[in-house]
């Protein structure tokens, strides 16, 4: 699931719930110059995401990908999407 740095309530209540049951949520924007920064925004260790940093949409959506291959702990993830 993708969400972007602020989204309207229902949005947000539904993803905070995927993430709680299990499905990985990325949080990235699509502004060239933007960036989502880690409990920034939102308090993305409480609700499960992943903030994505500098990288756009589709590069995290590839990021994801090659991390679901590896384990579906937000955190962990969390760590591959700062340090890549």
């Amino acid at each position: 699931m993708w969400v972007t740095a602020t989204c309207i309530k229902t949005v947000f209540d539904t993803l905070a719930t995927a993430a709680h049951n299990g499905v990985a949520v990325v949080r990235s924007s699509r502004v060239p110059t933007g960036s989502t920064t880690e409990d920034a925004e939102v308090d993305d260790t409480k609700l499960g995401f992943v903030a994505a940093g500098t990288l756009n949409p589709q590069k995290a959506r590839i990021l994801l990908q090659l991390a679901l291959t590896q384990t579906k702990d937000a955190k962990q993830i969390q760590a591959m999407f700062n340090q890549y």
